[in-house]
């Protein structure tokens, strides 16, 4: 333990021999941040996205190619889809509403709708097996059974139920219960609204969704794929940018200040000192 002290005192202590000036040491601080920064998942995943914007982007196409060759079994996974999307987001939506909710009536009324789109979502998933079971059996002649064909009538009538619901329990939760709203939520649900009356409007069943699904495939890559170039040019502009080299500039020392104003033209070299105790060699006897 002693000889550990002893070692500790004899230390020189580096931060007082620093001779570097405030703004350099400033500098480099900030420097030891940008490199964090350039370490961290967030700025590795903005550098790189482009690579997962190239897989999207073929993901999409492939699917958009797949959907026009395979139309029967497209009309399945069409169901499953949406199937999915409605029994998601009710379920995701079910406990939080529930415990945020003040309005009781506002919670019966959301109880109730994600219900429903509970129960669709359910229904949609018996309607796409069903349909894959009577496409892949080897005795099938291209003929529906009567449970398929309704449902390519009935889905354009479930797609719009399912939209409408969702938006009408939204205006009456937020107008009549009184529960907070934002700019972006009223956006939506009035594109939602808007989309469900289109749909009721124009003629459509569900064999034509898989060529309006393909296209909006093609649509889609199509814009993911410019985000994808534009992110590999970016990426190579980065590491083709030269490094600036930072020149070292070496700290100024000042000098030690005067500690009277009198210059030196302004001394009598002939004058001594009264308590100077040396002695001189140009002292006047």
């Amino acid at each position: 333990m002693k000889k550990n002290k002893k070692n500790k005192n004899n230390e020189l202590n580096t931060e007082n021999f620093d001779i570097r000036t405030e703004e350099e040491k400033e500098a480099e601080k900030e420097a030891k941040k940008e490199a964090k920064k350039a370490k961290s998942p967030v700025k590795v995943y903005s550098t790189y996205k482009f690579i997962f914007f190239m897989v999207t982007f073929a993901i999409l196409v492939t699917f958009g190619i797949m959907i026009l060759i395979f139309q029967d079994n497209s009309i399945g996974a069409i169901y499953m889809v949406t199937a999915l999307i409605a029994g998601v987001a009710a379920l995701i939506r079910l406990i939080p509403l529930m415990r945020t909710t003040k309005s009781k009536r506002a919670k019966l009324v959301s109880l109730i709708e994600i219900i429903f789109h509970i129960v669709v979502a359910f229904y949609l998933i018996i309607a796409a097996l069903v349909l894959w079971g009577q496409v892949n059996a080897d005795d099938f002649d291209g003929n529906y059974n009567w449970f398929n064909k309704f449902n390519f009538d009935a889905y354009k009538y479930v797609l719009i139920t399912l939209l409408a619901t969702r938006s009408l329990v939204y205006y009456y939760v937020t107008i009549e219960c009184n529960e907070g709203t934002d700019r972006t939520k009223f956006i939506f649900h009035t594109i939602i609204n808007v989309a469900a009356i289109i749909l009721a409007a124009i003629p459509f069943d569900s064999k034509q969704v898989p060529i309006v699904l393909a296209i909006v495939s093609f649509l889609s890559a199509a814009v993911i794929g410019g985000e994808a170039g534009g992110g590999y040019f970016r990426y190579r502009k980065s590491i083709a940018k030269p490094k600036e080299k930072k020149d070292k500039v070496s700290p100024e020392i000042e000098a030690p200040a005067k500690e009277d104003d009198k210059e030196i033209s302004d001394i009598d070299p002939n004058t001594i000192p009264v308590n100077d105790e040396q002695p001189s060699d140009t002292a006047v006897m």
